[in-house]
C-alpha cells in the first residue's frame, strides 16, 4: 500500500500537541477518548509504512476508515457544536478529514456509492416483476373474493310519544308535590307527666323558704297547734 507517510507524520505531530495541550483538563471528555485513539492508530500506520508490513497496515487501514474516523467524525462534530470549544473542535474535524482523505477514505465512499446505486438499481428492474409475482400469486390463492353480504335484522319500532301527554302528567306530578307540601302535620305533641321525685323537691324548696321567714316564737306556738 503506497500511502504518504511526510503527510500523515504531520497530521501525527498536531494530534499529538492537541493531546497533550487538552490533557489535564479534558481527559475524562468523551471525544478526549476518540482523539487517542485515532493519535495512537495513526502512530502505528505510520511505523507499520516504514517497517514496511503491508498486511497489517492494510487491515489498520481498513479499520481506520470503516469505524474509527465515521466515530471521530460524530465526536469531534459534537465539540463544534459547544460554543466554548468550538475552535478546537474544528481543529479536530480538519485534522480528521486529513487523515481521512490520505488513507483512502473518499475511495471507499465512491466505492459504497456505487453499490448503493447498483443496488438502488436492481430493485427498481425488479420491482414491477416481483408485484406482479405478488398480485398472481394472491390471486390464484384467495381468488376473487369480494365477501358476502349480510342483510341486518329491522330495528323494533319505539312508541311514539305525545308532547302533549307528556306536558300534562308532568303539570299533575307538580300538583300533587304542591298538595302534599301545603298539608299541615297532624302529629300531635306529647306532654310528659311530672314525676313525683320533682314535686317532693318543689315541696321541700318551699317548706324551707317558710322557715326561713318565721321566727322563734311563731315555732314554739305552731307546736302547741
Amino acid at each position: 500500500m503506497d500511502l504518504p507517510v511526510l503527510p500523515l507524520r504531520s497530521s501525527s505531530q498536531i494530534l499529538h500537541l492537541l493531546h497533550h495541550r487538552n490533557k489535564n483538563q479534558h481527559r475524562r471528555a468523551h471525544w478526549f477518548q476518540y482523539l487517542s485513539l485515532l493519535k495512537r492508530h495513526l502512530n502505528k500506520l505510520i511505523t507499520e509504512l516504514e517497517t514496511p508490513d503491508p498486511v497489517r497496515a492494510n487491515a489498520r487501514v481498513l479499520y481506520m476508515t470503516e469505524h474509527l474516523l465515521p466515530r471521530c467524525y460524530v465526536t469531534f462534530t459534537q465539540v463544534v457544536q459547544d460554543s466554548q470549544f468550538s475552535a478546537l473542535g474544528l481543529v479536530l474535524v480538519a485534522e480528521m478529514a486529513r487523515v481521512w482523505k490520505l488513507v483512502g477514505g473518499q475511495g471507499s465512499v465512491a466505492k459504497d456509492a456505487d453499490e448503493d446505486a447498483r443496488e438502488d438499481a436492481g430493485e427498481a428492474r425488479l420491482r414491477p416483476r416481483d408485484e406482479r409475482m405478488m398480485a398472481e400469486v394472491a390471486s390464484s390463492r384467495f381468488g376473487d373474493d369480494v365477501g358476502e353480504a349480510v342483510e341486518r335484522e329491522p330495528e323494533l319500532e319505539r312508541p311514539a310519544v305525545d308532547a302533549g301527554s307528556a306536558a300534562a302528567s308532568s303539570m299533575v306530578a307538580a300538583a300533587a308535590a304542591a298538595a302534599t307540601r301545603s298539608e299541615p302535620s297532624t302529629e300531635t305533641t306529647t306532654t310528659r307527666p311530672k314525676s313525683p321525685l320533682r314535686a317532693t323537691k318543689r315541696q321541700r324548696k318551699q317548706s324551707a323558704k317558710g322557715r326561713k321567714g318565721s321566727s322563734v316564737i311563731d315555732d314554739l306556738f305552731r307546736g302547741l297547734d
